[in-house]
């Protein structure tokens, strides 16, 4: 449970849900206030991607919208749970 925490703060403070989104670079990405709507996605995908982000993006280090990056890139390749994770967030 410990290692869940630590990526879904990692996913928070990375910006995944920007980055997923379309993304903000640099200073707006930093400033952007997290809802509690987005933290709840946020915990979602971490959890429905965890072991997809483990295998698949396990060498990219984690902030500045990288792990969301290295899931948008590999979208043909993750689990049916975190597809649906990841399209319910483009949905918004």
């Amino acid at each position: 449970m410990h290692g869940y925490r630590l990526l879904t703060a990692g996913l928070l403070a990375g910006g995944l849900i920007s980055g997923l989104a379309g993304g903000l670079a640099g200073e707006a990405a930093a400033q952007m206030q997290m809802t509690p709507a987005m933290r709840a996605k946020a915990k979602t995908i971490a959890r429905d991607c965890r072991t997809d982000i483990e295998t698949l993006c396990a060498r990219v280090e984690p902030g500045e919208g990288r792990i969301a990056a290295c899931l948008r890139d590999n979208r043909d390749k993750v689990s049916t749970a975190c597809d649906t994770a990841l399209s319910s967030l483009m949905q918004r």
